[in-house]
Parts: structure tokens; C-alpha cells; sequence
């Protein structure tokens, strides 16, 4: 398996997934594939960490490829990127070139999974207990999240509830393409100024720098009393602007 530094990989539940798995030609992960929510493209900004030159890969969009928050590649399948890596494609990124030259292998002797719960993104509420791997980790935060994953503190019921709310709510607007998670780069060039619509959110909620999306007042979309605005970014290249719902406490009661 590869992670990167700010991932939190629950190996628990990634041993249990595993294990209901083919052990060969496996490769899984967040799969950057091109179908809806999922689409990337070669970033050609010299300044930006992520930058693909096209004397590297001139192509306009890439093969299918696992994010590189966390993936899994069998046995067999490493063995065979090292006998070829002579010959293999060279990029800047680490997670694209396993996708370029893994594209290459007879498709009957790969099967690649797309992980849902892999998460290349910074959901709401950030824990969620199916999570296998979530990406963008500030450092204060792995302690809370392995004590959430794992026990150890009591839960407040009333707490739980509203976190489920509060991921109910963001899960269904995500995919009804009222909010969306966008890129992770725009996020590093924003500044960290509070969004307007919830000067008192806290950090730990988010956890990003966040401002209003005004695509949703443009649709003319009444959010409910209890729930802020808030953004998140994630990493895929596109550098658009997002929002997410986010739960005010303080009106839980009356969403009930």
C-alpha cells in the first residue's frame, strides 16, 4: 500500500475489506476515472506542485488512476511495474505514472476497484467511521481521529446524532450537485479568512480556509436554519471554488 504523510489509514477496516478482495492483479483506491465527481486533468502550471510539463504526458486527460491519499496494488502487480521499470513512463506525481503504466496491462488480468471509502477530500463531519483512509490530516488532528476510530472517551448521544445529521445532509447535496468538492490547490493560494456565513465555525469542523459559493445563491437554494456554508478543497486540478453543509449545534433542536 502507498499513503501520503497526512493520510489516516484505519488498517483495521482496510485489513476486512482486503480480505473479501482478489489477491492479484488488485489495484484500488479513490479511482480518478472520469465519470461524474471524478475527473482530472494534466495541470500545466509550472508554479504548481502538481505540474505535469507535456514532455512528460501531452495528453489532455489521464488513464484512470488511484488518488494518492492511499492505494493498494497486489503482489503480482508490483512485481511486474519492477520488471518493467526500464521502460516504465516517468512523472512528477507519484500516483499518475502507476495509473499510465498499469493502463498498459491486458485489462482480463487487473481488476480495479474504486473505493468510496477513501477519501482524497475533507468530508463533513471530517471522522466518519467507515472511513479507510482520509486524506488532508492536520497534524493536532490524527489523536482525535484514533480516539474516535478506536474508543477510549465516552461518545455524547446527542453529539452523534448531529454529526449524522450534519453527513446526511452533506452527502446529499454533494450528490445532487448543489455543493461540490473541488480543488485542493485553489485552497493553498486562498487566504485563511473565516467565511462570512460562519465567522464562528471552528477550525477542527473544517479546518480550511472558506468562503461563500455563490452558485447556490444563484439557484435560489433555501439551507435550512441549522446549517452554514463552509469550504473544502480537495486535490484534483481544477481550481474551482466549493461549499459544504455544516452543523450549527446551537439549532440541532429545532432541525429535529
Amino acid at each position: 500500500m502507498h499513503a501520503d504523510d497526512d493520510s489516516f489509514v484505519r488498517l483495521d477496516l482496510l485489513l476486512e475489506w482486503l480480505s473479501k478482495q482478489s489477491a492479484r492483479g488488485l489495484y484500488a483506491g479513490y479511482m480518478w476515472d472520469g465519470s461524474e465527481g471524478r475527473r482530472t486533468r494534466p495541470i500545466r502550471d509550472p508554479a504548481a506542485k502538481s505540474h505535469v510539463p507535456v514532455e512528460q504526458w501531452p495528453h489532455d486527460t489521464y488513464p484512470t488512476f488511484a488518488s494518492g491519499c492511499g492505494f493498494v496494488l497486489s503482489h503480482d502487480l508490483v512485481e511486474t511495474l519492477a520488471a518493467s521499470a526500464a521502460s516504465l513512463t516517468f512523472c512528477r506525481n507519484g500516483d499518475v505514472p502507476v495509473g499510465i503504466n498499469l493502463s498498459r496491462l491486458p485489462a482480463e488480468k487487473m481488476s480495479v476497484v474504486h473505493v468510496d471509502m477513501i477519501r482524497p477530500y475533507r468530508p463533513l463531519p471530517l471522522f466518519r467511521a467507515d472511513t479507510i483512509v482520509q486524506h488532508y490530516m492536520q497534524p493536532e488532528e490524527f489523536k482525535q481521529f484514533f480516539t474516535n476510530a478506536y474508543g477510549g472517551v465516552e461518545t455524547d448521544k446527542a453529539d452523534v446524532e448531529r454529526e449524522q445529521r450534519i453527513a446526511a445532509v452533506y452527502d446529499l447535496f454533494v450528490n445532487a450537485k448543489v455543493m461540490r468538492r473541488v480543488s485542493r490547490t485553489a485552497q493553498l493560494k486562498a487566504s485563511a479568512a473565516t467565511c462570512e456565513l460562519c465567522p464562528s465555525l471552528p477550525s477542527r469542523v473544517c479546518g480550511a480556509p472558506r468562503r461563500v459559493d455563490r452558485s447556490m445563491q444563484a439557484k435560489r437554494i433555501t439551507i435550512p436554519g441549522w446549517l452554514k456554508a463552509a469550504n473544502h478543497e480537495y486535490e484534483d486540478g481544477r481550481g474551482d471554488a466549493c461549499s459544504v453543509a455544516a452543523g450549527n449545534p446551537k439549532r440541532s433542536e429545532r432541525a429535529r
